[in-house]
């Protein structure tokens, strides 16, 4: 399947997880690279941090 979503380029060269050859280095490289490059050209920048970890724990059951 990943291998489909890469030669039709449906899945973007940003996501990280779950890809061969990608890592968290990549991730936090790109995300330097970026932050740096808005710093030089003074750009503003934000960026958010969601710690998903134990986001889904619980099971919800509907009537």
């Amino acid at each position: 399947m990943i291998a489909y979503l890469d030669k039709y380029k449906i899945i973007s060269n940003k996501q990280f997880g779950f890809r061969q050859g990608k890592s968290t280095d990549d991730a936090i490289l790109d995300l330097m690279t970026k932050v740096s490059s808005n710093i030089n050209s003074k750009d503003p920048t934000l960026c958010v941090f969601v710690d998903l970890k134990k986001a889904f724990d619980t099971k919800i059951e509907f009537c």
